[in-house]
């Protein structure tokens, strides 16, 4: 069973291996261990060890440590106060925006809850997105549609190729729609579809038929059919996820 970075690393050679596996900036690769940590909840009593103890199981500086947890700090994953050391934060205090964060929930285990919540709010986004395309895409926003609605069909066969192609097109629509608060949604929007892959509820033949659907809607013009073509989509992806209430 391999040893999780929160348990005590004992020895001088496993802190060596630890340091090696930030890579060679030690900070951010601090940061991307303690941040995979956190997400996964793998720290005791909801606190990070002391800033003594990081030194000893990465073989780093005080000073990488405390940069390390500045950065945390400012991702909302924790709040330091003197004396009291760096108490990790709930959930909803975390930058749910923020790429990397994202990323330690996709690639960990994230909690069912905030995959629904995750799976809702894209729900709540995609179909408008996928209007707006149609009404004020230009023919840059609808080719790179088209571009990856094709690069959906040539693979065939080919799941992990293929879920690369439909998050670039969900990605493709987000883009397309010109709006620059959708925009900012992009990388969660993507995580939802990502974690769906990753767990294999993604790899459904019978889903490959809306992407040209969505696309042919969104090239006309047609922007309440593009919509509806996008909730019927997103209805069907997330409903392992969302059940019924996908739907609503």
């Amino acid at each position: 069973m391999q040893r999780s970075i929160m348990e005590d690393a004992g020895t001088a050679l496993s802190a060596s291996s630890a340091r090696s596996a930030l890579g060679h900036n030690l900070t951010l690769g601090l940061v991307d261990a303690l941040g995979r940590a956190i997400v996964a909840g793998e720290c005791a009593n909801g606190m990070l060890p002391t800033e003594p103890e990081l030194e000893r199981r990465f073989a780093v500086s005080r000073s990488v440590v405390r940069e390390a947890v500045k950065m945390l700090a400012a991702k909302g994953l924790v709040v330091t106060r003197p004396r009291q050391g760096s108490r990790i934060e709930p959930c909803t205090a975390w930058d749910l925006f923020d790429p990397l964060v994202l990323d330690w929930m996709v690639e960990g285990s994230i909690a069912p809850e905030m995959l629904r919540q995750l799976c809702a709010f894209s729900m709540s986004i995609e179909p408008a997105a996928a209007a707006l395309a149609a009404q004020s895409g230009g023919a840059g926003g609808h080719a790179a549609i088209a571009a990856a609605c094709h690069r959906i069909a040539q693979r065939q066969g080919q799941w992990p190729l293929r879920i690369d192609a439909t998050i670039a097109f969900h990605r493709a629509v987000i883009s397309a729609s010109g709006n620059v608060f959708y925009l900012r949604t992009g990388d969660a929007i993507d995580a939802a579809h990502r974690v769906l892959a990753r767990h294999g509820m993604a790899e459904r033949p019978a889903l490959l038929p809306h992407y040209p659907a969505i696309a042919r809607a969104i090239e006309v013009g047609a922007a309440e059919r593009a919509r509806r073509e996008m909730t019927t989509l997103l209805v069907r992806l997330f409903e392992p996820v969302l059940g019924g209430t996908a739907a609503a």
